[in-house]
């Protein structure tokens, strides 16, 4: 029988991800799937704006 399977933490990027109002959310964060939880979060938003029609 093998042993039991073990995930590595990944490294997520988010590069300039526009969100539904314009505006974007840049950074990084890990996700340990082992621990199901997110670590070393750092992602910074920046505001945009949405013209009502």
């Amino acid at each position: 029988m093998g042993g039991a399977a073990q995930a590595i933490p990944i490294l997520w990027t988010l590069q300039d991800l526009v969100l539904d109002d314009g505006g974007t959310a840049s950074g990084n964060f890990v996700f340990d799937a082992d621990a199901n939880t997110h670590i070393s979060i750092n992602i910074a938003t920046f505001a945009g704006s949405v013209c009502a029609t």
